[in-house]
């Protein structure tokens, strides 16, 4: 029984930071290079740019939006066919921004390798809600020993002359609470006197007069 060979496996870059985590992999295409035959350095930040969002996403647990980059120097040029392998670890976390390190490193020629270090850069992004307008990475939780307020009871609830509480009574100051008071509208009177007596009159308006 013959074994397989062992596959080419990716080179690792030998003086990467331990806390650096292998965000992404891509190889540039043809369509992707100028009239050299090298990749666009816009294409190389889009990419950046697009590995680097995957790390604030996780810790900030929603959208985010990228909002500063500090300067791309590149050092060596990549070609078509080339490994490029993105790698990136949080920087900093503020209170609704996330900053993310992020390097690039390309392989080539796969029977003899070769690893270079493209660029490095850092990443701002800020975590936004559904309107796009910042929002805290770690909100604080309610407190459990809150204690809702009752001493202040019901707002604007009068009490009628009958002795009970009610929404609809005659406000004081007003005119329906004045004819209320002379016993002109029984909104404001007893029961006991709300009822008709002999002899009296209904009024379609007031019910008494």
């Amino acid at each position: 029984m013959t074994l397989a060979p062992k596959p080419n496996i990716l080179m690792s870059p030998p003086d990467l930071h331990p806390e650096m985590e292998l965000l992404m992999r891509v190889v540039p295409m043809p369509s992707d290079a100028n009239g050299n035959g090298d990749i666009f350095g816009g294409w190389i930040m889009a990419q950046v740019d697009l590995a680097g969002s995957i790390l604030p996403g996780i810790v900030s647990r929603g959208r985010i939006a990228t909002v500063a980059v500090n300067q791309f120097t590149f050092k060596q040029a990549v070609s078509v066919g080339d490994v490029v392998s993105l790698y990136g670890r949080v920087e900093k976390i503020g209170r609704t921004s996330i900053t993310v390190h992020m390097e690039v490193w390309a392989e080539r020629n796969p029977s003899q390798p070769q690893l270079f270090k493209v660029t490095e850069a850092n990443i701002t992004y800020v975590a936004i809600d559904l309107e796009g307008k910042p929002r805290p990475i770690h909100p604080e939780q309610p407190s459990c020993s809150a204690k809702p307020d009752t001493a202040a009871g019901p707002a604007s609830v009068s009490a009628s002359p009958h002795g009970r509480h009610d929404l609809h009574a005659p406000q004081p100051g007003s005119r329906r609470f004045a004819r209320a008071r002379l016993g002109r509208h029984p909104a404001g009177r007893p029961a006991e006197l709300a009822a008709r007596r002999p002899g009296r009159r209904r009024c379609g308006a007031c019910q008494l007069v």
